[in-house]
């Protein structure tokens, strides 16, 4: 899960001084959090990625032996078809 925080402050006082008059304090502080994914979340997508591979080859297999492709005859259409 990715998540972002931020915290934004600004703080202002005015303060009497010792000669009388107004002293202003001002103060800004900014808090920036970035969260990316854990650990047990990298894994799983992980996971995912190298079963949909493995998919992709498998599918690519049935899809050659579907056109008879074989290391023997060559790349052809069985009996002579036509695609």
């Amino acid at each position: 899960m990715t998540s972002d925080h931020q915290v934004d402050q600004k703080v202002v006082t005015q303060e009497p001084t010792l000669s009388g008059g107004q002293q202003t304090i001002q103060t800004e502080s900014r808090n920036i959090t970035r969260t990316g994914p854990g650990g047990s979340e990298m894994t799983r997508r992980i996971v995912v990625l190298l079963f949909g591979l493995i998919q992709i080859v498998i599918g690519a297999r049935v899809v050659l032996l579907l056109l008879n492709a074989n290391v023997q005859i060559g790349f052809e259409p069985a009996h002579g078809r036509v695609l």
